[in-house]
């Protein structure tokens, strides 16, 4: 017995198909003879592809990550002392983001290759981590300069204190209009971390969501 395809609408597809997260872009039809020792057995196959509709994802996955990549970004603009609400908000953020990617997983079918919404899970965890990072050091910085600026101001306490010259209109003046670059090198080393995060977190983001995007449009286009 020997099978072929049909010249004129090999495959009929019913016009009211639809699925929950995929939609039918097209399919081809092909031969997949088997040649053995006994002989050719005929065989028909039929290759379909589809494309996972970005919607679902978009509510599912990427807002909501991307707000707990914003909620890690804030915990920066929290005082340094405060270590304990640092680290509440970037746990919080950490373990959501990985609670989301251990129930995305659970619906995807298991693969041997990385998927893009893998990077991006990926990416988004690591941003956060990043943050818990960061804010755990600069509040160690904090604590180290807080204690090295107790033991100074001991032992000056032992020395006549200096006697105050109050400041010009010209002195005021020039404190007003410095500059923001001589305003940072005069900060403490956690709040020169925490102004370098509040700047760098968000662009370093938003450059891996240009990169993202736009290699995946690209593959979307081929």
């Amino acid at each position: 017995m020997i099978f072929k395809w049909k010249r004129d609408d090999p495959v009929q597809v019913t016009s009211d198909l639809h699925l929950q997260k995929f939609s039918l872009q097209q399919f081809t039809t092909d031969y997949c003879d088997s040649h053995t020792s006994t002989g050719v057995y005929s065989c028909l196959r039929v290759d379909f592809r589809f494309r996972r509709l970005f919607s679902h994802y978009l509510t599912q996955v990427y807002i909501p990550s991307t707000m707990m990549v914003i909620i890690a970004w804030l915990s920066f603009w929290i005082d340094s002392k405060k270590l304990t609400a640092r680290m509440i908000v970037s746990l919080i953020t950490l373990l959501v983001l990985a609670l989301l990617a251990t129930a995305l997983n659970a619906t995807l079918p298991p693969v041997s290759y990385t998927t893009a919404i893998d990077v991006w899970t990926g990416m988004c965890v690591t941003f956060v981590f990043l943050a818990l990072v960061i804010c755990v050091f600069a509040s160690y910085v904090s604590s180290s300069e807080n204690t090295a600026s107790q033991n100074t101001a001991e032992q000056n306490s032992i020395a006549d204190e200096p006697v105050g010259v109050p400041e010009t209109k010209s002195t005021l003046k020039t404190n007003k209009y410095k500059n923001v670059f001589q305003r940072f090198l005069e900060l403490k080393l956690s709040k020169k971390i925490d102004v370098i995060a509040r700047i760098a977190y968000p662009l370093f983001f938003f450059l891996f969501n240009i990169i993202y995007w736009s290699s995946n449009s690209s593959m979307s286009d081929e």
